[in-house]
């Protein structure tokens, strides 16, 4: 009685281990599915999308701040129309974007820590960030649109650059133009002209000594 006990408890246990292996592989499975189809970007949108990048790019300079939260109004734009669905907080769609691209989720979740005393910095790089997560998906849809071929045309997709703001870009325009006065100054001094040479005197020779005359007295 006591074996057919122990070998029953034996046997509950070993389905209960597959059970939760058989869970285990199905969650890691499930996991690596895309959550939900993903659409791509319009022609229309596409075109309308890229002079938003160049004017952002020139907000950042007066509005550093503001032009981070545009650019990233934007890309939440374009992931909603791209059947992103909504979620309460950037890790949310951080997860979503995994599933897609690994380097956009964590650019995506970087750029969702800003603070009030975020260094401009810091606000260049999210939106230098976000500016890139836009322009691959700006590619992905022109990709789309050309039927996925190779030979794709050149399309505008280099990385963003934030221009710097206006004080600091003050700051260097004064020290750079402080230099160049400097060298201004240097270049239009008067020419120091090299002395003229001075030649050799004529070599004085020694005149011959007279001879006294015969007959003539020394005095």
């Amino acid at each position: 009685m006591n074996t057919n006990v122990l070998l029953a408890v034996i046997a509950a246990v070993v389905i209960l281990a597959l059970i939760i292996a058989a869970v285990i592989v199905f969650t890691r499975r499930r996991g690596k599915e895309e959550p939900f189809e993903r659409r791509h970007l319009s022609a229309e949108r596409i075109e309308a999308t890229q002079p938003r990048l160049t004017e952002i790019e020139r907000q950042f300079v007066d509005e550093p701040r503001q032009a981070v939260a545009e650019a990233r109004r934007l890309l939440d734009d374009l992931l909603n129309e791209m059947g992103h669905p909504a979620r309460l907080n950037s890790a949310e769609r951080g997860r979503d974007l995994r599933h897609f691209n690994r380097p956009q989720s964590e650019r995506y979740v970087q750029g969702s820590t800003l603070k009030d005393n975020t260094s401009t910095e810091e606000l260049r790089r999210v939106l230098r960030d976000d500016l890139t997560t836009i322009r691959e998906l700006l590619a992905e849809g022109r990709q789309h649109l050309d039927g996925g071929s190779e030979h794709k045309q050149p399309t505008d997709d280099r990385p963003a650059v934030a221009a710097e703001p206006r004080e600091e870009r003050q700051v260097k325009t004064q020290h750079h133009e402080g230099e160049v006065r400097d060298a201004r100054e240097v270049r239009d001094a008067p020419e120091v002209r090299d002395a003229p040479e001075v030649r050799d005197a004529p070599e004085v020779r020694d005149r011959p000594v007279e001879e006294d005359p015969p007959g003539a007295r020394r005095v």
